[in-house]
């Protein structure tokens, strides 16, 4: 993606976000309407018609999320030691979602098991092609009292 691509998209996010602005501001003076507020209300009726609150909106939006939807692919392409800690609980998340699914388990317990342990990085396998955890060796489950554990284990190999 070029530099004048990026500018554009973030014109078009940021133009975006302004006529959000103008249209809570005027939602709000509609629902607090006191008599000095009319002119105030009519001024934030003409930005808008101005800015040109068309149809194109709902393409700036696609657009939008089409933006953040390259950059997440780029981040998540990344190895795991590469993701920052916000990117790693949202990749956590899916893998706990999807062993959930599959073993019918609480997604609460294994939720304070692998997110509050800093250690676990180094048991996860992470393919960044598919970008998602394939595996996390340490994870086993306890059939004797129905449970999620980590034990110690070597580490994985390298995918």
């Amino acid at each position: 993606m070029d530099t004048i691509a990026i500018t554009q998209d973030l014109d078009i996010i940021v133009s975006d976000l302004m006529m959000h602005h103008f249209r809570s501001q005027l939602e709000y003076n509609k629902m607090n309407n006191n008599d000095g507020d009319t002119l105030k209300i009519e001024k934030l009726e003409n930005i808008i018609a101005l800015m040109g609150e068309t149809k194109g909106e709902t393409k700036k939006k696609n657009k939008k999320d089409e933006f953040f939807g390259k950059i997440d692919n780029a981040v998540f392409a990344q190895k795991w030691k590469y993701l920052s800690q916000y990117h790693k609980n949202i990749k956590l998340k899916e893998y706990i979602e999807s062993i959930c699914k599959r073993e019918n388990c609480d997604i609460n317990n294994l939720e304070k098991l692998l997110l509050d342990n800093d250690k676990i990085n180094k048991y996860v396998v992470y393919d960044n092609v598919i970008m998602k955890i394939t595996e996390i060796t340490a994870l086993k489950y306890n059939s004797e009292n129905t449970t999620w554990i980590i034990e110690n284990v070597k580490k994985p190999k390298k995918v």
